[in-house]
């Protein structure tokens, strides 16, 4: 019989396909997204800062996110160390590898896009997408997408905002 279990309860549409004791897996929380992104961007953000060389003992690398007490420094792809601020030394007469330029500018870039604006992004496929950017980041953003969900996107992923009309 459609629309009826095996144990003679009736299944709605709306879940059709679930049973008792099915597990679904579990969608990702917007704060665990959030905490995976570095947590909220500071409202108290050096914006001198964003993007800059610097050197915090051992590390050197790109600044992704400072505020008065620490600083966030991406030292490879994917790896970023948190450092007090005293620690860090503006290193800006170091001639920069093509590939640390490149973090440098794709994080500047990010820094100046504003939350409440439409973003392109990089899709995992190589293609470009679209999104309202609802929320800042340390290390990325949270856009939410015109079929309602909701993704989190690394900073180098973003592309550009987009002009409004």
């Amino acid at each position: 019989m459609s629309g009826v279990e095996g144990n003679g309860r009736r299944a709605l549409p709306l879940f059709a396909g679930l049973t008792a004791g099915a597990t679904r897996p579990a969608a990702p929380h917007l704060e665990q997204a959030r905490r995976s992104l570095g947590g909220p961007y500071a409202d108290d953000v050096d914006a001198a800062m964003i993007g800059r060389f610097v050197r915090a003992e051992p590390h050197e690398g790109v600044v992704l996110h400072a505020d008065a007490s620490t600083v966030d420094v991406m030292v490879s792809a994917g790896v970023v160390r948190r450092v007090e601020r005293s620690r860090v030394v503006a290193l800006d007469d170091v001639e920069l590898s093509p590939l640390r330029r490149r973090m440098a500018g794709d994080v500047r870039r990010f820094a100046a896009m504003p939350a409440g604006r439409r973003a392109r992004f990089a899709t995992e496929g190589g293609g470009e997408a679209e999104g309202l950017l609802i929320e800042k980041c340390r290390y990325g953003a949270l856009l939410a997408l015109d079929d309602g969900r909701v993704v989190a996107l690394g900073f180098s992923r973003m592309i550009a905002t987009v002009a409004p009309g």
